[in-house]
């Protein structure tokens, strides 16, 4: 079997997994027809614990469900760094679905060495989405104190973006590393900056009131 919904290539051999995973990978294969039936197959195929389904449950985060895609992806997520290698090609993937949600698994998982690929991907991602859950990836990724500055800047820059989800992206991650990393008041000053001046004078609203929270959570987060 290879992939089937995301545009990923990779191939199964069914004899490796247990007569009742075969079957929901087979129902995968000649298509669900429900969302409920793919929701009850998504939470069989979860709780094998074979890294091998690693493709299988990927290749779901395409399917248009999002309670199939939340179940699928802590599934993966849950695999740690056996997964790590397949979510980096699925950001890839010929599905705009499977790239977005890879990229977060990516967040989740926090490996620093895929801020590379997520980089690529919040500034040449083709649509909006896949460019938020890179941008958001970034913010959630765990870095040493020494790469801290550099990975900041790098989101700075994606705050005068003219998509306004894009610049609200890149708020919500650079107060995740604000926060993440106190201690480190040298960013602050340059980056706090921003967001005060983002916070009076972006052309929208949503992201004027995001941009106001996180300099309160950060404000607030000081003074503890």
């Amino acid at each position: 079997m290879s992939g089937i919904n995301g545009g990923l290539d990779y191939s199964l051999d069914l004899n490796d997994f247990s007569p009742e995973i075969q079957e929901q990978i087979k129902t995968l294969q000649k298509g669900v027809q429900t969302p409920r039936e793919l929701i009850e197959t998504t939470k069989i195929l979860a709780g094998y614990t074979d890294k091998r389904i690693v493709p299988v449950l990927v290749d779901i985060l395409g399917f248009n469900n999002p309670v199939a895609a939340r179940i699928a992806m802590e599934a993966v997520v849950g695999f740690g760094i056996e997964s790590k290698g397949f979510l980096v090609k699925a950001t890839g993937a010929f599905n705009y679905a499977v790239n977005a949600y890879a990229l977060k698994a990516l967040g989740l998982l926090g490996f620093p060495d895929t801020i590379e690929v997520c980089l690529h991907h919040a500034s040449q991602g083709t649509v909006p989405n896949v460019r938020r859950a890179a941008i958001i990836a970034i913010g959630r990724l765990r870095y040493r104190e020494t790469e801290l500055l550099s990975v900041i800047e790098s989101l700075s820059a994606f705050l005068y973006q003219t998509d306004w989800s894009v610049r609200y992206a890149a708020v919500v991650s650079i107060e995740s590393l604000l926060r993440q990393y106190s201690r480190q008041r040298n960013h602050r000053v340059t980056t706090v900056a921003k967001l005060k001046e983002m916070a009076s004078s972006d052309d929208d609203f949503l992201v004027r009131c995001r941009t106001e929270l996180a300099l309160q959570r950060v404000e607030r987060q000081n003074l503890s």
